[in-house]
């Protein structure tokens, strides 16, 4: 099996905040409506955790992944933050390339925004969004 394959099979495609950061309105309605997204820019609360996955695969990161093999609480953002921070701080020590790491701090401070914004996230609207 490829190591792309693995990590689909693995993780949750798509995982959204939850909740959601932008306007008022049903959930599925404001996701599939988002303002950035069909500006082409990346909605702030959509997360492909497969890319995720890939970005930080070269950071040894497989522990930190752990965390979204379900839903996140919004009171455990915080401790994911955390543990990123740290596989990032860990890696730096090591020969990483400027892309990974300009990634890996992307998806930190997406993460961070949710942790400040008292949002988690979910996979709970993966099918309905794969539509």
């Amino acid at each position: 099996m490829s190591k792309r394959k693995a990590i689909t099979a693995r993780y949750q495609w798509l995982m959204v905040a939850d909740p959601l950061l932008c306007g008022p309105g049903p959930t599925l309605t404001r996701l599939r409506r988002c303002s950035r997204l069909n500006r082409g820019e990346p909605c702030l609360c959509r997360f492909l955790i497969n890319d995720l996955a890939e970005d930080l695969d070269e950071f040894g990161a497989e522990t930190a992944l752990e965390w979204f093999d379900s839903d996140i609480d919004p009171d455990d953002m915080e401790d994911l933050v955390r543990e990123l921070k740290s596989v990032i701080a860990a890696a730096q020590a090591k020969p990483v390339s400027d892309d990974g790491l300009e990634k890996a701090q992307a998806w930190l401070a997406r993460f961070r925004g949710l942790a400040v914004a008292g949002s988690g996230l979910t996979g709970r609207y993966t099918e309905e969004l794969d539509e």
